[in-house]
């Protein structure tokens, strides 16, 4: 299912939709055009743009991290991960994944070279990992396993040897275990849920050859009480991730594309009318001899059929095959750019927003599942690295809080409104609202700079109202400053 819907998204509709016999309308003569869907089956993949469009919504916006304030090291070391691992953009992705899919898998691993290399978090392929045994209480797998191919040339056979390797996460009596193993495949040809039972196991050693990486073990104790695999889910019924579009709704972008189709070709017709000849101008081999005959003759004369075709009603039925497939997938046409009735775009953020209702409640009740599930990778993430020996004696971890702000994608003086209006009614801080504009990492710098400047400007009007001497008045006894003596202070000459 989740490779039917990457098909979809990338727009490979001819081989979703055709070749796997899923339409259920008739694309005529589509073999006279080399068999490719582009001619007659005319396609707008707004399914590519809702996808993209959810992952916007609840992605853009970098999820923040937070620890308490006295785990100040491992605070460090989130920063450090979440910047090697290039968390944002995999997070974006795994939100389209998710929507594909049903969910997406994130993995930790230990960052490649020496063994004492730090955490990394890393999304792995949704086709090639799978979910087994129950969930836990926290709705996520108990099992894990990561399948894929791995193809060697073996020179003594001089045959290429192919095995699938398998990598199982799961938890034991004593903790976290990652289990490592090869399997022999016969003929070349591999399927990923194979079963294992069936196959003949071999070697680390024997399937990777000199490809084996140091330190690969059969079993690898992780040191912590789960999988290291976390699961990323937009929705679940029933414990189930759920796929933004399900399988037995293809059927609308079935009909879109057939609406779209009809429209297409009818327009071609009617651009290039048939044009109808008296029998006698055409010769014996076939051929119209229209230069001589058609002049020669005035009353043979040639005429073009004019076809009427029924636009309105085509076109309202596109609209409503449109509205349909976006109505499935909770998205709003508005955020794709147009209307679909009235063919105009909001005029404002405002406008948008209201018409966004749907989509935002999707987005929002996305964050009920996916915000635990970060929660506990990066909690996860931080006790592999605070073990991986890249800091002396490692440092202390406490779970980590993850806040998601999905929200549609404004302009930029929308955003600084908003945060000027939360100032002024008490609801936010100074710190949060830099951070808010321009992200964690920058707000410290940025609020120092501009306390820096306030200083500054408050020390120029105090200068300028009393004089140098007075000085800043947040800093009472500045440098250079003389500090007159108080009135009931004993006089020197009187006391000697």
């Amino acid at each position: 299912m989740g490779r039917l819907m990457e098909r979809l998204y990338r727009g490979e509709w001819f081989e979703a939709l055709v070749c796997d016999r899923r339409t259920q309308h008739l694309f005529r003569h589509m073999e006279r055009h080399g068999g490719r869907i582009a001619p007659l089956l005319e396609k707008l993949n707004i399914f590519r743009l809702a996808v993209n469009m959810h992952a916007d919504i609840t992605g853009l916006n970098p999820v923040t991290l937070d620890v308490p304030g006295e785990f100040e090291a491992q605070w460090e070391r989130l920063r450090a991960i979440r910047a090697a691992s290039l968390f944002d953009a995999a997070f974006h992705e795994a939100l389209k994944c998710a929507s594909l899919y049903g969910a997406a898998p994130f993995r930790v691993d230990r960052a490649p070279g020496s063994s004492g290399g730090g955490a990394v978090v890393t999304l792995d392929d949704p086709a090639e990992t799978f979910a087994l045994g129950e969930d836990g209480p926290d709705g996520q797998p108990t099992v894990w396993e990561r399948r894929w191919t791995v193809r060697r040339e073996d020179a003594a056979a001089r045959r290429v040897r192919t095995c699938l390797r398998v990598q199982r996460h799961r938890v034991s009596g004593t903790g976290g275990v990652v289990e490592e193993e090869a399997y022999a495949v016969d003929g070349g040809g591999c399927d990923l849920l194979a079963d294992l039972r069936r196959l003949r196991r071999v070697a680390l050693a024997e399937a990777l050859g000199t490809n084996m990486p140091a330190g690969l073990r059969d079993s690898t104790p992780t040191g912590v009480p789960f999988p290291l695999l976390v699961r990323i889910a937009n929705s679940t019924w029933r414990g189930e991730p759920e796929a933004r579009l399900p399988e037995a709704e293809i059927d609308l972008i079935d009909q879109t594309a057939a609406s779209l189709s009809q429209v297409a070709r009818a327009m071609a017709q009617h651009a290039a009318p048939k044009l109808r000849w008296p029998e006698r101008l055409v010769g014996e081999d076939g051929v119209i001899d229209a230069t001589i005959e058609a002049f020669a003759d005035p009353d043979k004369e040639a005429e073009y059929i004019e076809v009427k075709f029924a636009f309105e009603p085509m076109l309202r039925f596109l609209d409503r095959a449109l509205q349909n497939l976006a109505t499935a997938m909770e998205i709003t046409p508005a955020l794709l750019g147009v209307e679909v009735q009235s063919g105009q775009a909001a005029d404002s953020y405002r406008k948008l927003a209201l018409k966004a209702t749907q989509t935002l409640a999707a987005a929002r009740r996305g964050v009920l599942t996916i915000k635990p599930a970060l929660e506990r990778l990066w909690t996860i993430a931080s006790a592999v690295d605070s073990a991986s020996g890249l800091t002396v004696g490692g440092y202390d971890v406490a779970p980590v809080e993850v806040i998601l702000r999905p929200e549609i994608p404004r302009e930029r003086i929308d955003a600084v409104e908003e945060q000027e209006a939360m100032l002024r009614a008490g609801l936010t801080s100074r710190f949060r609202a830099i951070a808010e504009l321009h992200g964690e990492d920058q707000a410290e710098v940025i609020l120092a700079e501009i306390e820096a400047e306030e200083g500054r400007a408050a020390q120029r009007q105090q200068t300028a109202l009393f004089g140098a001497a007075f000085g800043d008045p947040r800093n009472p006894e500045p440098s250079g400053t003389v500090v007159p003596p108080a009135d009931n202070a004993p006089d020197a000459g009187a006391a000697a």
